[in-house]
């Protein structure tokens, strides 16, 4: 999808030193542009003047006058799919821009001002915009009536309200709360939270909305807008978000353990996560199937499997040793071709995705393996599984490959492990006895970054397989 998004203010000029504005700072119209790129959407981010900076990975136009980006908006907006008009611009503007510094004499001062242009509103009527259209309506009384009357008046699909007349949210803050207005008078409130993760929430929000309207003002079909695989990867990424902020927010916290076994932890979270991103992904994909590490396979009989492990690392998370992720990976139901995969570190915001056939990428920027082939310069982790006969080849196994390496590392989430050779942080991973659930997303980053992965049945538990992903230049065979 390309879409294009407005943020923060404009400045009016009344003399050389003076201006109008507002108190928008951008953060919202940044996150969301963010939010989309790491989606995996084409973003073209027209921004008012803002002290933040630009996220990587999206087009950027600065402007500063409600004209510029008046006339930023018409010269862009033909090819999207979608605009969202979170700038904060000015209603009036100075009639007259005096030439010279105005100074201070008479005790009042009266300046004329004029209607600026209305961007929102000339979308449709002016631009001929046919794409998923997108407001922001910030009141301080009324919310709901004024937000609908905005709907209605611009032709928007959809209004996001917030009450800017309430403290620690809106303008100077880095939360918000706002309020979904959709046509025919529904709405839907989100609960106050931070932009940045209310920016994922929307952005799944227009992005499963799009075809549909998308399909019904065109003529055409959704997949002619935007690739299936790009909407498979822009689910999968929003749903990890949202399990990611879940288990982040419980961080450290009373954890109510659901079975306590020998070498494993099993979490009331857990389930909650795994119901989190299948309730998200079917509610885009019904007929998908999923399979997770908690509840094993639920939803439709479609061409599409997704493999999910909503907490990768949770003997780590349970000691609050901050480190483990959210895994999604999809794959052809039939052949079991990996498609796209999805790997997000919470406490790290770091998100590593990937699409068959193109370069993996962490937080929007391509990766790939690393260069080293000695084993002398390399770094591997050797993971230890579940059980007595595991345990016992991972040790002989271990020996072998440490007395040659340059340093072992044992970090306790193979997904993680996996995203890390495809960033080139490691060089190999090893572990007897794993699940498709743990390794499915980094298998498909590591190949797509340059490595390999060899993946055989385990000869110490049937239904578990022995994996070897390396960056594909280390002769780490030699030694399993």
């Amino acid at each position: 999808m390309r879409l294009l998004i407005t943020a923060g203010p404009t400045r009016e000029p009344i003399d050389p030193v003076r201006f109008l504005s507002n108190r928008s700072s951008g953060r919202m119209g940044y996150a969301l542009a963010e939010a989309a790129h790491i989606a995996g959407h084409e973003v073209l981010l027209i921004s008012g003047p803002v002290t933040i900076p630009a996220p990587s990975g999206v087009q950027l136009i600065s402007v500063e006058t409600a004209r510029e980006m008046f006339d930023a908006v018409r010269t862009h907006l033909p090819g999207c799919h979608a605009a969202i008009f979170s700038a904060a611009v000015a209603d009036y503007r100075p009639a007259q821009v005096i030439a010279q510094k105005i100074k201070k004499s008479a005790d009042t001062l009266t300046l004329q001002l004029e209607r600026t242009d209305d961007i929102l509103g000339s979308v449709r009527s002016q631009f001929a915009f046919t794409g998923f259209l997108v407001g922001f309506a910030a009141e301080t009384e009324n919310l709901i009536a004024h937000a609908q009357d905005k709907l209605q008046r611009k032709g928007c699909d959809l209004i996001i309200a917030n009450d800017v007349s309430q403290s620690g949210i809106g303008f100077d803050s880095l939360e918000n709360e706002v309020t979904l207005c959709l046509p025919g008078g529904q709405t839907m409130p989100l609960p106050r939270q931070s932009k940045t993760s209310l920016a994922h929430e929307l952005i799944q929000f227009i992005s499963s909305s799009l075809p549909f309207v998308a399909s019904a003002k065109n003529g055409h079909p959704a997949s002619s807008i935007k690739p299936p695989v790009n909407e498979l990867l822009a689910t999968a990424t929003e749903a990890a978000h949202a399990a990611g902020k879940m288990i982040k927010e419980h961080f450290g916290s009373d954890l109510t353990v659901n079975e306590m076994q020998r070498h494993d932890i099993k979490l009331e979270l857990d389930v909650r996560s795994q119901q989190l991103i299948t309730d998200m992904i079917l509610a885009r994909f019904p007929d998908h199937a999923i399979l997770g590490e908690e509840g094993g396979e639920t939803g439709g009989n479609g061409d599409v499997e997704w493999i999910v492990d909503p907490i990768d690392g949770t003997v780590n998370y349970f000691f609050s040793i901050p480190h483990f992720c959210v895994s999604i990976a999809a794959r052809k139901r039939e052949s079991k071709e990996l498609l796209i995969g999805v790997i997000f570190d919470p406490m790290q915001n770091e998100t590593w995705t990937v699409i068959r056939g193109e370069k993996a990428q962490l937080n929007g920027k391509p990766i790939a393996v690393s260069d080293r082939a000695a084993m002398s310069e390399a770094v591997v982790t050797v993971g230890f599984s579940k059980s007595k006969e595991a345990l016992d080849l991972g040790f002989e196994r271990y020996k072998r490959i440490a007395y040659e390496v340059r340093k072992t590392r044992m970090l306790g989430s193979a997904a993680l492990a996996m995203a890390y050779i495809a960033t080139g942080r490691l060089d190999a991973y090893v572990e007897e006895q794993i699940s498709l659930w743990d390794i499915a997303a980094g298998q498909l980053m590591v190949e797509m970054g340059g490595g390999k992965v060899t993946l055989k049945p385990s000869t110490t538990k049937p239904g578990t397989m022995f994996i070897c992903a390396s960056n594909g230049k280390l002769p780490i065979e030699e030694y399993l």
